[in-house]
């Protein structure tokens, strides 16, 4: 990284002392999108001359490579490096659980403004009565935003379970029928990735980093315009096909398998 002090004087002596240096960040051309041309400016500026200490970049993915080429990184310096969990351990977790006749919504993050919570509770109280009879929404989290959350709480069919740890998290993972990450901002979205070992369907937002890479609309899942209860709630209303549910679920399985740990093991081996 290079948001710090103290990381930004190990580049330098690196540089001095000629270690190769690899730099890995997360940010998102999405998060530039609302800033003042001023602030887009001074970061062009910064990355100028950290460029000029850095051998390469590592691309996590394609939101991430926007990022750095909107800061002017050349590409030869620019190398793929995909953001990946261990596969291995969530699939091994995997169980193919016969699913209720509901449809089961997740959202597993914390309860924060930047990963906007309210607004799926809203989008899901605005599905039809018959829809939401036919459905559930688990709220998985805990944060700044549960007391709030939980007075909006209008359906009998919505739940909160509170912080639960990644060994626990597997069985909401498996039980679910579709995943939801409705994000403000974010950088990349790892729990992305966890869900998708499980083949499920993924819905997010449209400024959610890995959706570029990791979804794609009516195939494993929706993208939604950011932070509009409408579309999102149209993207709910289209859940209510299990079979359909099960093919996207089994493309998330397909995608995710390529995003492992030994192909970015290989990458950054070449990389070196």
């Amino acid at each position: 990284g290079y948001e710090s002090f103290s990381k930004l004087i190990i580049i330098i002596i690196s540089k001095i002392f000629f270690l190769k240096v690899l730099i890995r960040g997360e940010s998102s051309h999405y998060n530039l999108m609302n800033q003042k041309k001023i602030l887009i400016t001074f970061k062009k500026f910064f990355f100028y001359f950290l460029n000029i200490f850095t051998n390469y970049f590592l691309v996590i993915g394609k939101s991430n490579y926007k990022f750095y080429k909107k800061m002017n990184i050349n590409n030869i310096k620019l190398k793929k490096l995909y953001y990946v969990v261990d596969n291995n351990f969530f699939q091994k977790k995997y169980k193919n659980i016969k699913k209720k006749r509901k449809i089961i919504f997740l959202y597993a993050s914390k309860l924060i403004e930047r990963k906007n919570p309210e607004l799926l509770i809203d989008s899901f109280n605005s599905l039809p009565a018959n829809l939401r009879k036919k459905s559930e929404l688990i709220i998985v989290g805990d944060g700044i935003l549960k007391n709030s959350l939980t007075k909006k709480k209008k359906d009998k069919n919505i739940f909160f379970k509170g912080f639960i740890n990644q060994k626990e998290i597997c069985n909401f993972y498996n039980n679910c029928d579709v995943f939801i990450l409705p994000s403000k901002e974010e950088n990349w979205g790892l729990v992305v990735n966890e869900v998708m070992n499980f083949k499920k369907p993924i819905i997010c937002s449209s400024v959610v980093g890995c959706n570029l890479d990791l979804v794609k609309n009516n195939f494993n899942g929706n993208i939604f315009k950011n932070n509009n209860k409408k579309d999102l709630t149209k993207k709910l209303r289209s859940c209510f096909n299990k079979k359909k549910l099960n093919k996207f679920g089994k493309n998330s399985f397909a995608i995710i398998n390529k995003w492992n740990i030994d192909y970015a093991v290989k990458q950054f081996e070449k990389i070196i």
